[in-house]
């Protein structure tokens, strides 16, 4: 018999659904596993496994669930985000503080926990004794580039949610110094444009950073972020594309085109558990992954600026944009680890014999 999997989660169409649901969901049927979800009232089917979702305001409803299925079926949490101690760097902290403690809760009550990468392991296991599995977060390698991108005016991305503000002012202070840097040494100027990818659904990039500016003063870094944004992007080329449906956020990526991916993390115990997913990302569409000196990209193949100073995001930025050819020699070392490391097609079965195993007639928690 197939084992039978139900994810019960608070949220659809995030980019955590899709990596930790919609994908696996996908893949995992083919090696046999009966996979649902559901969003709203908690079943009776006897399923092997209820894995709850990352988001749960009100553990109440769980407990009495778990306590009630306790030994019928296991009880799974799964998470790719540390919810406990956010930055208030961070917008989404406030909400998502509210989350933290139905985190601890659940995962301590869970039979097992799974999550996508190491780093959040540890911490985890700082908050629970359970067995904690990591399921790292994969990419569809359908559509992948066929080669590096190489446009007449450099393209050089930045995709994020609506939790960046912070880094895209870093990201915006690091091309105005670039440009700086390029008059001053008397070097050759490259064209180029900045695509922000993402942040909000609004059409108008300016709106969505009065916003910020207008948070309460409880954000001092964000709304300084957004005022630094206003104030700079006026001056530079720029391109801002709002959010799209989650179904269609690598399709668009890969048609941007873009040369450059910034991956750039401020330091934090929130962004040191993340996974590497952007990198992931940038590269099926073609372009170099430039990174932050972070453990979330430190074991991939390079580029990474050195302690993510600002005279290193300029010099490897100007390096990059100046030569298709390194472009290119990095993007094919890149390109070669994820498809061998990093989608469902290569390393699925990490999924599926992480579950085969947790759900075994022989196992016991």
């Amino acid at each position: 018999m197939p084992h039978t999997i139900l994810y019960a989660s608070n949220e659809t169409r995030s980019g955590s659904w899709y990596y930790r649901i919609y994908l696996p969901r996908k893949y995992l049927k083919e090696r046999g596993f009966l996979i649902d979800t559901f969003e709203s009232e908690l079943p009776g089917f006897p399923y092997d496994s209820v894995i709850f979702f990352r988001l749960f305001k009100d553990f109440n409803p769980i407990k009495e669930y778990i306590d009630k299925e306790r030994g019928k079926k296991l009880i799974g949490y799964d998470t790719d985000d540390l919810l406990i101690n956010l930055e208030r760097s961070n917008p989404a902290s406030f909400e998502l503080s509210k989350h933290a403690h139905t985190q601890k809760l659940i995962a301590r009550y869970a039979d097992f926990i799974t999550v996508s990468t190491e780093n959040l392991a540890q911490e985890m296991r700082n908050i629970t004794e359970k067995p904690i599995y990591v399921l790292p977060n994969l990419i569809d390698s359908d559509g992948f580039a066929a080669k590096a991108n190489d446009n007449k005016e450099i393209k050089i991305c930045y995709a994020g949610g609506g939790s960046h503000y912070v880094e895209l002012s870093d990201i915006v202070d690091i091309l105005s110094d670039l440009n700086y840097y390029m008059k001053q040494q008397g070097m050759r100027e490259i064209p180029y444009k900045l695509i922000i990818f993402g942040f909000a659904s609004e059409r108008d990039f300016t709106e969505v950073l009065l916003r910020g500016v207008r948070l309460p003063g409880k954000y001092p870094e964000i709304k300084y972020a957004c005022q630094n944004l206003l104030n700079k992007l006026p001056k530079m080329n720029y391109e801002y594309i709002p959010f799209v449906d989650v179904l269609q956020y690598q399709k668009t990526l890969d048609e941007i085109k873009p040369d450059i991916g910034i991956c750039y993390l401020k330091d934090s115990r929130f962004n040191r558990s993340k996974s590497s997913i952007k990198y992931y990302e940038y590269v099926h569409a073609g372009a170099v992954a430039l990174s932050s000196d972070m453990p979330v990209y430190n074991h991939l193949p390079g580029p990474v600026a050195h302690k993510n100073r600002i005279t290193e995001w300029t010099k490897l930025l100007y390096e990059l944009m100046n030569s298709a050819g390194t472009r290119h020699d990095f993007w094919q070392k890149q390109a070669e680890y994820v498809l061998q490391n990093a989608t469902w097609q290569s390393k699925g079965n990490i999924w599926a014999d992480t579950y085969d195993k947790i759900l075994c007639k022989n196992y016991t928690i």
